[in-house]
C-alpha cells in the first residue's frame, strides 16, 4: 500500500527549505541574479503569526538573505497557493505588512500557483488611487506552474524543476512520459538521500500513474540502456517498488479471470511464471 502523502502546504515548504536557491534559478533567474543565494536563513513565523484568528495562517516559506547590489536585508515570501482565491492579493498584502512590521526590511514576496484552472488567476497587485494620486501600491511576483510545458524543463538539472514537473501542463497521454523523464532527471542530480527520497514523494503526491500506467513506465524503463534502467530501478523508494509490484498482481489476477494464456500474462506483467502459476492456483481453490 503507497504511503499517505503529506498535506500540500508541508510538501512546498519542505521543497523551498531544501531547494530554495534551485527554485529561483529555475523560475526567477534575474531575481535570483541579484541575491545573494549562499547566505540564506528560512525564519520560522510560527510562533508569533498565528494571530486572534479562528483559523490562523501563515506564510509559507520566509528566508532572509542580502542583496549583492548593496549591503541591504531582505526578505523572500514564498507562498503556495493550490485552490483559486479571488482575494488572494489581500492575504499576500497582509502577511507583507505583518512581515515588515516585525523585521523592518525590503521583502521580496512570490506566489507559486499549482491548482488546475490557469484561466483563473488572482490579481498580482493592490493600488489605491484617489483624485489621480497613487497613495499605495503593492504587488507580487507569481508563477502558474500549469502554464509552463514541462517538457521545456528536461535538460534542466535542478531539484525543484524535477519536483516540480508533477504539476506542469501535462495532458493525461504525457503522464507516463513525464514520470520516465523524471526519473531520469532524478538520476542526474547528486542529492543526499533524504533529499532524493523527498523529490520522489512531492512527485508522486501529484502525478498519479494508473496500474496500467504503472504498467506502460515499467516496461519503458527496462527498454533503457542496461545501466540507466538498473540505475533507476535503484532510485525508485519501497513504497513506489511495492506500488509496481501491486499493479503487476492486480493486472495478472484481472487477466487470469479473462482466461488468458498463463505465459501471456507473464510476458505483459514482467511477474515469473511461477508468480503467475501461485496466483493461478490460489484463484483456482477460491
Amino acid at each position: 500500500m503507497t504511503p499517505p502523502h503529506p498535506p500540500h502546504d508541508q510538501l512546498f515548504r519542505q521543497l523551498f527549505d531544501y531547494f530554495f536557491a534551485d527554485f529561483m534559478k529555475a523560475f526567477f533567474p534575474k531575481l535570483a541574479a541579484s541575491i545573494d543565494l549562499h547566505s540564506l536563513e528560512p525564519l520560522s513565523t510560527d510562533a508569533w503569526f498565528s494571530g486572534e484568528q479562528d483559523a490562523p495562517l501563515r506564510p509559507d516559506f520566509v528566508v532572509k538573505t542580502r542583496l549583492k547590489s548593496e549591503d541591504v536585508v531582505i526578505l523572500v515570501h514564498v507562498e503556495a497557493q493550490s485552490s483559486y482565491d479571488p482575494n488572494f492579493q489581500h492575504r499576500m498584502y497582509s502577511y507583507h505588512a505583518r512581515l515588515i512590521d516585525r523585521y523592518k526590511c525590503p521583502i521580496l514576496p512570490i506566489a507559486i500557483f499549482s491548482y488546475d484552472t490557469p484561466g483563473k488567476e488572482p490579481l498580482n497587485e493592490i493600488v489605491h488611487i484617489i483624485n489621480g494620486h497613487t497613495y499605495f501600491s503593492f504587488r507580487y511576483e507569481s508563477l502558474f506552474l500549469r502554464k509552463l510545458a514541462w517538457r521545456d524543463f528536461i535538460n534542466m538539472e535542478n531539484a525543484a524543476t524535477a519536483a516540480l514537473l508533477s504539476k506542469m501542463g501535462y495532458n493525461e497521454g504525457e503522464k507516463v512520459a513525464c514520470k520516465k523523464t523524471f526519473l531520469r532527471l532524478l538520476m542526474k542530480l547528486e542529492l543526499k538521500e533524504a533529499h532524493r527520497h523527498f523529490v520522489m514523494q512531492f512527485f508522486d503526491s501529484y502525478l498519479i500513474l494508473t496500474n496500467e500506467e504503472e504498467m506502460a513506465l515499467e516496461r519503458e524503463v527496462r527498454e533503457l540502456k542496461p545501466d540507466e534502467s538498473v540505475t533507476i530501478a535503484d532510485f525508485m523508494t519501497s513504497y513506489e517498488r511495492r506500488g509496481w509490484e501491486k499493479g503487476r498482481v492486480e493486472t495478472a489476477e484481472r487477466m487470469l479471470e479473462e482466461g488468458l494464456d498463463l505465459m501471456l500474462i507473464v510476458k505483459v506483467t514482467g511477474l515469473s511464471q511461477k508468480k503467475v502459476c501461485m496466483l493461478k492456483a490460489r484463484r483456482t481453490a477460491e
